[in-house]
């Protein structure tokens, strides 16, 4: 039976995992919702991933909790 052998370069692994859901699981884990399906899928990326892209954190735009992240939004004039 054949296999399959995911292109690791693709758009799909270059930017959905990395600026979609992880960015997803992150402001989950705020407001602390449990997503145990996503974060499976997550996980099994972990271990496969290029590891020569760059990482996205939120905590690197200083969010941290709730009220950094609505900060944040009304900061950059999102409210407006």
């Amino acid at each position: 039976m054949g296999e399959y052998i995911p292109d690791l370069k693709s758009r799909y692994f270059t930017a959905d995992f990395n600026y979609g859901l992880k960015i997803i699981l992150e402001i989950a884990q705020i407001f602390k919702v449990n997503m145990p399906y996503c974060q499976t899928i997550y996980d099994w990326y972990e271990k496969i991933k290029d590891t020569s892209f760059s990482e996205f954190n939120i905590s690197d735009y200083g969010i941290k909790n709730k009220n950094d992240l609505i900060n944040f939004y009304d900061f950059n004039g999102v409210n407006d």
